[in-house]
């Protein structure tokens, strides 16, 4: 039973780590979301790009 403990201890404290990485990042994007969204308008345009050239365009 002590085993299970430590365990679901342990357990616990990875959900609890996790959620506070989530939280932060959370945080982080909302207090920079102008950053984010420009970021996020790049990583679309990259991915617009490599579409357009997979779709054939240069051959």
């Amino acid at each position: 039973m002590d085993l299970f403990q430590s365990v679901l201890a342990f357990v616990l404290l990875v959900i609890w780590y996790a959620g506070a990485v989530l939280l932060s990042v959370i945080g982080f994007i909302v207090q920079n979301w102008i950053l984010s969204i420009v970021v996020a308008g790049f990583i679309a345009i990259i991915v617009i790009i490599r579409m357009r050239d997979a779709g054939g365009e240069r051959t």
